[in-house]
Parts: C-alpha cells; structure tokens; sequence
C-alpha cells in the first residue's frame, strides 16, 4: 500500500481490504456506524466526544458486525496494537 496525495483513506490492490493511512483502523465499521469513534484514539481523525454521546449497538450494514454477531469492537489502542 502506497499514498502518494489525496485523502487518508486507502486500499490494499492485494486483498482489496480499506484503511485509515494515518492509523491503520479498518474503513468498514467507520463508515456502516458514522462514527469516528472507530479510529484508534491517537489518530486526527479520533472523535473523543462521540464516546459520550454515541449510542453504540449492532449494526447488520457493518460485515466487522455481522461476521461477529454482535457489536464490532472499537480498534485497539497503539499500546495494545
């Protein structure tokens, strides 16, 4: 994967999988929730208000949710990454 200009967001041309360049989240659950809050916390992307106030439930229109069976989890932290 390279990024040469544009947007943060890219694709593998390998497996065709969409990620955050900056922090390396998957694109999936970002874009079926709405919510930034699926970036890992020290991206600049990262929205630290959502956590309050976003009401986190399963979503089927997100495949990280479906394939779980449940609510997908947040990405883990760069410590825990």
């Amino acid at each position: 994967m390279l990024k040469e200009s544009g947007c943060d967001n890219v694709q593998c041309e390998s497996c065709g999988v969409k990620l955050c360049f900056v922090c390396t989240a998957f694109r999936e659950p970002i874009i079926s929730h709405g919510s930034n809050i699926y970036h890992r916390t020290a991206c600049k992307y990262y929205d630290q208000w959502s956590m309050k106030n976003l009401n986190r439930k399963y979503n089927s229109e997100c495949a990280a949710c479906a394939k779980k069976g449940s609510l997908c989890e947040l990405p883990a932290t760069w410590e825990e990454y």
